[in-house]
């Protein structure tokens, strides 16, 4: 089991840091999915994947009701949280969080263009100060596009498809059902998005392969 969940595991540090004294807090978390926000918050549609993972790695200021009790302070202080990646594993799964909740408590689908890569460095897109990783561990984060899981409908309801890349021939094929047929990489790039609901597909899962394991 544990050689199975290595596979899929990826390692991140938190990070909590007070803003008015020198105490910090540290800790590491796994997680199997690396869930990406669609929106800022501003609620301000984020453009591309790779603006999706530099937003999720990004400070955040904890103030006014979000501040944390300062153990050193001795009193709530503003605090900044932030995260960084420590290990990303064989195979790379990201989840594009493609709903938002309304006032009334309600979700709706965030079906806005969005495009992803066939190929995605990590080293490119995020910073040094986003990384706690050593080069022998960071010189394998090069990955590829493996398979797209995508859904058609909205919140209430809808239907998913699977793209897979066959690692073999290097061709798109789709899975939809009990039906299988050879599909093109422009096939698989109308899963981007659209801003009309109705559009077929929208990508929700993203799974990507390591180019050069250790």
């Amino acid at each position: 089991v544990e050689e199975l969940s290595g596979l899929y595991t990826i390692c991140i540090q938190e990070h909590l840091a007070c803003q008015n004294c020198s105490f910090e807090i540290k800790s590491n978390s796994s997680m199997l999915t690396l869930p990406l926000p669609v929106l800022d918050s501003n609620s301000h549609r984020l453009k591309t994947l790779e603006d999706c993972l530099k937003y999720f790695f990004y400070p955040e200021e904890l103030t006014g009701q979000n501040m944390c009790f300062c153990q050193q302070c001795g009193r709530k202080s503003p605090f900044l949280q932030s995260m960084k990646l420590v290990h990303l594993p064989q195979t790379l799964t990201i989840q594009l969080k493609r709903f938002c909740f309304e006032k009334s408590s309600s979700t709706h689908k965030l079906s806005h263009y969005l495009p992803f890569p066939q190929e995605l460095d990590f080293n490119a897109v995020l910073t040094e100060n986003q990384c706690q990783a050593d080069d022998n561990e960071k010189a394998t984060w090069q990955y590829g596009l493996f398979a797209v899981v995508a859904h058609s409908g909205s919140t209430s309801y809808g239907h998913y498809c699977a793209y897979i890349q066959s690692l073999t021939e290097c061709k798109w094929y789709c899975f939809n059902d009990s039906e299988v047929c050879q599909v093109s990489w422009d096939d698989v790039k109308c899963t981007y998005g659209h801003p009309n609901l109705h559009w077929g597909e929208t990508a929700y899962l993203l799974i990507y392969v390591k180019k050069h394991p250790q």
